[in-house]
């Protein structure tokens, strides 16, 4: 099990893909371990199965106490805290103050800046974004939070929105991965997914003088 289970205070991952090529008897083993989070015979037979037919990839499966996910590789338990992650505490980005004075609160660490090759170095818009220096006077204060289903962003060099549960996807994200996500918001529209993708709203003109440049430290 120490090879295979791999736990930490959030999430326990059990490594499939190890599981099987270490135990003749796999599906046994998997029971084993999944018994202790209280999932009986059938739901392991279930979840065993879906897996070796590579079908059910996403699919939720619950005992008393924990919530089972099955991704293409691993299979990944978590503490049920009433079946719900998306009611999170929203953290408000007031740019005014961050352009001051970092916040150990948030994240986030954001500058103003003049010199468009030195705010350009590093921007991937993974971890490193840069805004168009307009959004301090239409939204000069921003919202930091979790990801919900149903989320879409205008994605930077592409037309129209896309789900960000498809970004995720195209990403292979596991589900512990998408629920750590977190989305900086101007309103009811995403800018940014932490760590993965920037919008193209308030996108810099060539004759800025100013831009923004704010970088993720999660």
């Amino acid at each position: 099990q120490e090879k295979v289970l791999h736990v930490n205070s959030y999430v326990s991952v059990i490594d499939l893909k190890l599981l099987m090529a270490e135990n003749d008897g796999a599906e046994t083993a998997l029971f084993e371990i999944l018994k202790s989070y209280g999932f009986n015979s059938i739901q392991v037979k279930f979840i065993f199965d879906s897996y070796l037919q590579n079908k059910m990839i996403g699919q939720h499966f619950y005992s008393a106490e924990y919530e089972a996910v099955l991704g293409r590789d691993k299979l990944e338990l978590f503490k049920q805290v009433n079946n719900s992650y998306q009611g999170n505490d929203l953290l408000y980005v007031d740019l005014f103050t961050l352009l001051k004075e970092d916040s150990k609160q948030i994240p986030l660490k954001v500058r103003l800046m003049s010199n468009v090759k030195d705010v350009l170095s590093g921007v991937d818009g993974r971890n490193i974004i840069i805004l168009n220096k307009q959004i301090l006077s239409t939204h000069p204060v921003l919202t930091l939070r979790k990801w919900e289903k149903g989320d879409r962003i205008k994605p930077f060099g592409m037309r129209g929105s896309k789900l960000i549960s498809d970004l995720f996807t195209d990403a292979k994200y596991l589900e512990s991965q998408k629920r750590n996500t977190l989305l900086l918001c101007a309103g009811n529209d995403v800018l940014w997914v932490l760590g993965l993708r920037a919008s193209r709203l308030f996108s810099i003109d060539k004759n800025d003088d100013e831009l923004i440049r704010i970088e993720y430290n999660g």
